[in-house]
């Protein structure tokens, strides 16, 4: 590897600094950083010269980025400025989560931060590069706080990859979201104009290198332990742990919307409260339809998740389990299911009650937020639609407009077929296929006329009961179906980016 000169300033910096002299930080806590600076200093490459090709994709991606960057995403650049050592835990815990309700969490986050910054700042004074707003390039920063300090690296880039290392240590089941926050800083720090992309991705090195170093020392475990402890016993309040919940699910979401569907085909979690983690799972998948099974139960109002009677007593709320996590879900996504997408949510219900109380609680629940479940009010909405529940004839209307059904024939009115959404079929009136061998081809032309008819009527249609399994899958999309059936979301979300 080359070897990289360190000026002598800098070099008395380090010496002065240096964590093999300065084992105990200030009020004799053990230190997490027992590396010297020179040694992670030697780890980070150069900036690239502005005539390389390197620096002038810099120069060119900033004055293209300040060209047209909209008020939405300098407001976002505005909240990365902005950020502190308890941000990535309130992005996913809520604003609840700061140092005041989690004092030991920030003591260690803030010992980390402050070991840290003697190499960043080093680094800084190393290369001396020079900030983009003050090269006469013509860039100009768009956020309040303007940095007088070098641009390479970043600082708020090294802190965000610090943290997220510490804290993805501490609650692994998070790390996903505490990474993609990282990616928020790095693109943050671009659009406000107060560093160019090679700052952003030194930072993130230096803050990764010294993340691994300060990961290798047992008293940093120990912290990060008492952390985790901290942090477990706050979220245990309900709204932090839906919070949470949909924050972890959404960044899975988004690293998936990153692979381009290779079938064009919608996926329906089939009896999605049996999941593991329901809904969560299936809206990390960007699952096009979620469904639950519901029942009233002698508590005023309450409606309860399951698939029979003699489960009641143990399951779930309609509202902990689905409808809270979606009004956080709308609040997070600037009221739409998902952030950078225009796809639309369906939550499908099926009643295991009586309709007409079940109607009632359920619509009374809905139209506390319209916001999110009535898309007269919010196109964007998630579409709420009734299935095994067909009205009788002529009674459409009576249900609330913001309910639609779920279909089992091909021979409504145009006035009925407003309140469809779609067509569901039961498989095994049609085929009793397994997903092994051939079908045979009576049973396939009933399939294949099942699905001309919804599509004359101009409905999607589904499956249900229907084998559950890459071969059944394949097989029912070049039939013409347009939603997967399945049990297994993860592993069909998969499948049709394959």
């Amino acid at each position: 590897m080359k070897k990289r000169i360190i000026t002598p300033i800098v070099a008395a910096i380090i010496v002065v600094l240096s964590p093999a002299v300065l084992l105990f930080a200030e009020g004799s806590q053990p230190r997490f950083l027992l590396t010297s600076d020179a040694d992670i200093l030697a780890q980070i490459p150069p900036p690239p010269a502005d005539d390389s090709p390197a620096g002038m994709a810099d120069i060119e991606t900033l004055l293209q980025v300040q060209q047209y960057r909209t008020p939405a995403e300098i407001a976002r650049a505005e909240r990365v400025s902005s950020q502190d050592i308890m941000s990535p835990g309130a992005l996913v815990f809520g604003p609840e989560f700061n140092a005041q309700n989690l004092p030991r969490t920030a003591a260690v986050l803030q010992q980390a931060y402050d070991e840290h910054r003697p190499a960043v700042l080093a680094s800084k004074k190393q290369w001396g590069r020079a900030r983009p707003y003050n090269r006469g390039l013509g860039i100009t920063p768009c956020v309040e706080i303007v940095p007088l300090d070098e641009s390479y690296p970043s600082g708020h880039s090294a802190e965000s990859a610090l943290l997220a290392a510490l804290y993805g240590k501490a609650l692994p089941e998070y790390e996903t979201v505490f990474m993609e926050n990282v990616r928020e800083t790095l693109w943050g720090r671009i659009i406000a104009g107060v560093h160019f992309p090679t700052d952003t991705q030194a930072g993130r090195l230096i803050g990764s290198v010294i993340a691994r170093e300060m990961l290798k020392n047992q008293h940093t475990i120990g912290a990060l332990d008492e952390m985790r402890a901290e942090i477990l016993s706050f979220i245990k309040q309900p709204d932090a742990a839906t919070t949470a919940a949909v924050r972890s699910a959404a960044a899975t979401a988004a690293q998936l919307a990153r692979r381009p569907l290779t079938r064009a085909a919608r996926l329906h979690s089939h009896n999605d409260y049996k999941q593991q983690r329901p809904f969560y799972l299936a809206y990390s998948q960007m699952a096009d339809t979620i469904e639950a099974d519901i029942y009233s139960t002698p508590v005023p109002g309450e409606l309860r998740v399951a698939h029979d009677k003699d489960e009641l007593p143990s399951a779930p709320t309609l509202d902990e389990t689905y409808i809270r996590p979606l009004v956080e879900v709308y609040k997070q996504n600037g009221g739409r299911p998902w952030k950078d997408s225009e796809k639309q949510l369906v939550l499908m219900v099926d009643f295991k009650t009586p309709d007409t109380g079940t109607l009632g609680r359920l619509a009374a629940k809905l139209k506390q937020h319209p916001d999110v479940f009535d898309t007269n009010v919010n196109p964007r909405a998630v579409r709420v639609v009734i299935t095994n529940s067909d009205p009788l004839a002529g009674h459409f209307g009576d249900y609330p407009g913001l309910l639609s059904f779920d279909g089992s024939r091909a021979d409504y009115t145009p006035a009925q077929l407003e309140h469809i959404h779609m067509i569901s079929y039961r498989f095994r009136k049609l085929s009793h296929w397994t997903g092994k061998g051939r079908m045979s081809d009576e049973a396939r032309a009933r399939l294949v006329k099942a699905i001309d008819d919804a599509h004359a009527l101009g409905k999607p249609v589904r499956f249900w009961g229907a084998p559950d399994s890459e071969t059944a899958w394949e097989f029912l999309l070049k039939l013409g179906v347009d939603y997967i059936n399945t049990d297994q979301p993860e592993s069909c979300a998969a499948w049709l980016r394959k």
